[in-house]
């Protein structure tokens, strides 16, 4: 029997009719959430990790957009760093440009130091 809060509360009204005594409504409770906690496992290799798509990002790619796109974020973007990204963007934006050499600054320290995306993967370097 699926765990839902219908079942439960049919157990519920059972116990206070009499119909179950406590221990049998104890009992019934948990098959149903050991039945729950089995479906839970089987949903979580449903879902695991291997879904996931860890291929590196290019290096190449980052550097472009970085240094192409003047300070506007989109090499975070790419890289899965969304919040550099968001702030590069809305700052450049916000100052109607005049923040931009700062931005740059900052995007060319990260186009150094940044060497691997958001997950943790390295950035795939040219062969």
């Amino acid at each position: 029997m699926p765990l839902n809060i219908g079942s439960l509360q049919q157990l519920m009204i059972q116990k206070e009719r009499g119909i179950i005594t406590e221990e049998e409504y104890e009992e019934k409770k948990q098959l149903l959430m050991e039945d729950f906690k089995q479906k839970a496992k089987a949903d979580a290799k449903v879902f695991s990790e291997d879904w996931v798509d860890y291929r590196s990002k290019s290096r190449i790619i980052y550097m472009i957009l970085g240094i192409f796109f003047i300070g506007m974020g989109f090499h975070n973007f790419y890289a899965g760093y969304w919040k550099r990204g968001l702030i590069q963007l809305i700052l450049s934006c916000a100052s109607l440009f005049f923040l931009v050499p700062i931005i740059y600054g900052w995007t060319l320290y990260e186009l150094c130091v940044v060497k691997e995306d958001a997950d943790g993967v390295p950035f795939d370097l040219p062969q």
